[in-house]
């Protein structure tokens, strides 16, 4: 089952519609993944950067140069 806290989860979600070519879904489940990963980098900082994996992140090759990408994930 998804752990609704998962950052981790979300991001895999979010590479999995991106892969399917459902791009409103996969930027709505990357914008919950990477807002819970910068909570967690707040609350514990070293643990993963997932606003810095997402630009290097096969599945996000379609989505990356998007304008809802780049507002999510930065430059």
């Amino acid at each position: 089952s998804l752990n609704p806290t998962s950052p981790e989860a979300w991001f895999d979600l979010a590479g999995i519609k991106a892969s399917l070519g459902k791009n409103p879904e996969a930027i709505s489940a990357l914008e919950k993944a990477i807002n819970l990963s910068d909570d967690r980098r707040r609350q514990t900082p070293g643990s993963p950067d997932l606003r810095a994996v997402a630009r290097t992140n096969p599945p996000f090759t379609g989505i990356r140069a998007t304008p809802d990408f780049q507002r999510i994930v930065g430059r």
